[in-house]
């Protein structure tokens, strides 16, 4: 072909005079690309327009998401002022104090974004101006729950709701006016766009009309000057297609065996693969039949199975092979194959011979067996599983389904809709997300509700695209996980959670309104209760200076005085606590030496004790602490009483002062009933009383010890418990010393 080409190229030439045919070349070149700088430069400018309006819809979509940041910054603000309104707890006022200083930036911004809609521009004045009056209205009642007034007031409060409710109101509605000017805006870049394409195809099919009216003249005078010269080389041509077209097909067939036969069947060539899978080489296998080089039996019969170069060379077409056939080599190794056979012709259509494709599928049975057992092990999984799965074509008719829903059939399914077998609700949602798959070619996950013929049914839904080998999307398949239970149970914690704490704040309630008891009958108690110990007191005296009253008088004088002492410790005790969680008991400090409060104490104590003894040790040195003296001899007057009550039997008491750690140090030590070890945690909450004192009859409220902790925390200090049951206790109390004491 290149001798032949060049041999003929001076005639050709010859047969055109040299600048005619430059010209016609030069306007064939020349006008095509006028046409393109003509048409590139209306692109570009329609380009230009195009970007300028999607410019401003990207704008809008700014001026959008700071408008919902104002909009989320404005609820931190109220959560805020609410939440400390409600607890007192100034840690709800930090969502304020953290939108409080983000907000005046984020409108100063908003402003500076619509500064080209004046419109928008009055609407955001006026959402400003609701700002202001609703953070002066806040600011007055944060003022007024600081200063301890009637911030809770009906009034006060709903006044700010209608302020936030207004300010919410309008900003919705500049949100609304900017979506619906976004929405405007996209439409006209879409329509941008499309008089772009439809302009550009009119233009192109104009030009391209009178590009090729203009190319066709120039081509015709190029065609006609080789017209004679072609017809002289295409009658050698025809001798070379034959063999041209059998190369190019064993070109192309080159990753696979390639046996080619000539038209009598005979082999007249083998590539490397062929070779290696019929055992032939080329050499040996050159004039052989293709039955002989090619053997083939059915993998399972073992009966001959018809060549398809026979079939091929017999009715002229493309031939494939069945299924399960084997090749017998030459060696009679056997391997299973796919294969084809496709005629060779020569230029005039003549069949010339045929060429066998085929390729060892060993490892695509392997593969399919493997997947075939995979599929088995999955529907294994899913049988009796809560998951359905399924496929659908492009149309979303079910075309495939797997363990479906309760009261379903899956032969039932296949060729229908959703729209088929559940609500019209439910099919439009279940069909809008499958489109989407189908469009974007990515999956989606997705909880749904679903009314099925047993009811109302919750799924946790996995959509993929299925795509056939070449990429192209052919359906959707997808598995639906039945989360009914979940979900019912879900619901079922959010009733009992929503009843638990209902039921919280009426014991919270309840308990406050005890201790508003406790502390209004103390206060009620204490007056009558002081009276009456004075006057028996007075009594007593007078009669011991008069002796008018009888040894069992004084002593019935004696219970009663002492059991007004009782119970006015008890009354005590109970506005100690009420004190304490208001916030109320203070501390009168002063410098004490300590040893010297507990010997005052114990020397208190132990006149009034008939079958206990007190031991008290203290160190030569002073033991200097700030403290309020009368506090500090309530918890002596405690930790000792308590180590008389609870050792019942009698003995000694052990009451020691120490320096330790560079802190005073007290121990009272008893040889009692002891605490269990799960009661120690909780000894000093309030209310509460170790197990085994009900056990022993032992009385008391479970107060004591809780006033008691609450004390030596306000003096800086720390008190804790040493015991075992029915070994004793010890209560160590440590204070800080006076040049190291924290004063509240």
């Amino acid at each position: 072909m290149p001798r032949l080409g060049r041999d003929l190229g001076p005639c050709m030439l010859n047969a055109v005079e040299v600048r005619q045919f430059r010209r016609i070349i030069a306007r064939t070149i020349v006008l095509p690309l006028l046409v393109m700088l003509l048409l590139t430069g209306g692109l570009l400018a329609q380009t230009q327009v195009l970007l300028s309006a999607t410019g401003w819809v990207d704008h809008t979509d700014r001026v959008i998401a700071k408008a919902n940041e104002v909009q989320r910054l404005l609820i931190d603000l109220e959560t805020g002022v609410r939440g400390y309104l409600l607890t007192g707890n100034a840690s709800f006022l930090e969502p304020y104090t953290d939108a409080q200083r983000s907000i005046d930036a984020a409108l100063a911004e908003l402003a500076q974004l619509v500064q080209d809609n004046p419109a928008q521009e009055q609407q955001l004045r006026g959402i400003r101006d609701d700002y202001g009056a609703w953070y002066g209205d806040a600011q007055a009642l944060l003022a007024l729950h600081d200063a301890g007034g009637a911030y809770q007031a009906v009034e006060a409060n709903l006044r700010g709701k209608q302020l936030m409710d207004t300010l919410r109101g309008h900003l919705a509605a500049f949100i609304s006016t900017e979506q619906d000017l976004r929405d405007t805006r996209s439409r006209a870049v879409q329509g941008t766009a499309r008089l772009m394409i439809s302009g550009g195809i009119v233009v192109l099919v104009v030009l391209g009309g009178l590009l090729a009216f203009v190319s066709r003249r120039q081509v015709l005078l190029v065609a006609q000057t080789y017209q004679d010269a072609l017809a002289a080389v295409q009658a050698q041509a025809v001798a070379l297609q034959a063999s041209e077209e059998r190369f190019r097909v064993t070109l192309a067939s080159l990753g696979d065996a390639v046996i080619a036969t000539d038209v009598e069947g005979q082999v007249t060539f083998l590539n490397s693969i062929a070779e290696a899978l019929t055992g032939w080489s080329s050499a040996d296998a050159a004039g052989q039949a293709i039955t002989a080089v090619f053997r083939i039996v059915n993998e399972y019969t073992r009966q001959t199975v018809e060549n398809p170069v026979t079939r091929t060379l017999r009715e002229g077409r493309i031939v494939g092979l069945a299924n399960h056939t084997l090749l017998i080599a030459r060696d009679g190794k056997e391997c299973p194959i796919d294969d084809s056979s496709a005629p060779i012709r020569d230029g005039a259509g003549a069949l010339i011979g045929a060429v066998l494709v085929f390729r060892d599928s060993s490892a695509k049975k392997q593969a399919e067996e493997a997947l075939r057992r995979t599929e088995e092990r999955l529907l294994v999984a899913l049988r009796g599983s809560a998951i359905t799965v399924y496929a659908q074509d492009t149309d979303l008719r079910y075309t495939w389904m797997y363990n479906p829903a309760p009261g379903y059939d899956a032969s039932q399914t296949i060729g229908k809709f959703d729209a088929d077998i559940t609500t019209p609700e439910d099919a439009a949602r279940l069909t809008a997300l499958k489109r989407q798959v189908l469009e974007t070619g990515s999956g989606v996950r997705a909880e749904i509700r679903a009314t099925g013929i047993t009811g109302e049914l919750y799924f946790d839904l996995s959509i993929e695209p299925m795509r056939d080998t070449q990429g192209r999307i052919m359906g959707v398949t997808g598995a639906a996980h039945d989360v009914t239970a979940r979900k019912q149970a879900e619901e079922e914690r959010v009733r009992l959670l929503a009843s638990e704490q209902a039921a919280r704040a009426e014991a919270q309630e309840a308990v406050r309104m005890r201790d508003v008891f406790f502390s209004v009958a103390a206060h009620e108690l204490k007056t009558p209760l002081t009276s009456l110990v004075g006057n028996i007191q007075l009594i007593q005296r007078r009669a011991a200076r008069e002796g008018i009253l009888t040894e069992r008088d004084e002593r019935a004088f004696t219970v009663v005085g002492a059991q007004a002492q009782r119970l006015n410790t008890m009354i005590g005790a109970l506005l100690d606590v009420s004190r304490l969680e208001t916030g109320q008991l203070s501390l009168d400090r002063t410098a004490i030496d300590l040893r010297q409060l507990v010997q005052q104490v114990v020397a208190e104590v132990q006149p009034t004790l008939t079958q206990h003894t007190i031991a008290y040790e203290a160190p030569e040195h002073a033991l200097m602490v700030a403290g309020d003296a009368l506090r500090l001899e309530q918890v002596l007057q405690n930790l000792i009483q308590n180590a008389v009550k609870y050792s019942p039997g009698g003995g000694a008491v052990r009451v020691r002062a120490r320096l330790q750690d560079a802190a005073a140090c007290i121990e009272v030590i008893d040889q009692g009933i002891g605490i269990p070890a799960e009661a120690q945690a909780r000894l000093f909450t309030r209310f509460y009383r170790a197990s085994n004192v009900e056990e022993q009859q032992i009385s008391g409220l479970g107060i004591g010890l809780y006033v008691v902790k609450e004390i030596v925390t306000l003096h800086g200090g720390t008190i804790a418990v040493a015991s075992a049951e029915g070994a004793g206790s010890t209560f160590t109390v440590r204070l800080p010393l006076s040049e190291q004491a924290s004063w509240p």
